[in-house]
């Protein structure tokens, strides 16, 4: 695991739009516009309203929960700690990428100028 920076900067996502969830057996793929990818790979958290659920990236009948964030919009995008991201959507939407493994990579957020790897 590589920890976030302490003053990372996060506004390249603001904006973007979650437009495909792609679920395989191990990991999942959220495609958003403007060439953005976020690769999940262990565990997150989706909170819609007042419901929250954990997700594991390595169980794909937890992993389809995510498509409730389709068409949504990046709102804002703040580290937690050193290792869990919270990206916080339109219609208070909120998923926590949690980084919680310290041998593998737990989720990567890739654009063209951006490359973040925890």
């Amino acid at each position: 695991m590589y920890p976030l920076e302490k003053n990372i900067d996060l506004s390249f996502l603001i904006g973007r739009t979650l437009r495909q969830v792609c679920v395989e057996s191990h990991q999942v793929l959220l495609n958003f516009d403007q060439d953005l990818t976020i690769t999940v790979e262990e565990d997150c958290l989706l909170s819609i309203g007042a419901d929250l659920k954990a997700i594991s990236a390595n169980n794909p009948a937890e992993s389809k929960e995510l498509a409730l964030l389709l068409d949504q919009k990046i709102e804002q995008a703040k580290p937690v700690d050193e290792a869990n991201l919270l990206l916080e959507f339109s219609g208070a939407r909120h998923l926590t990428l949690l980084g919680a493994s310290d041998k593998y990579e737990c989720y990567s957020i890739i654009d063209w100028e951006n490359h973040i790897a925890v």
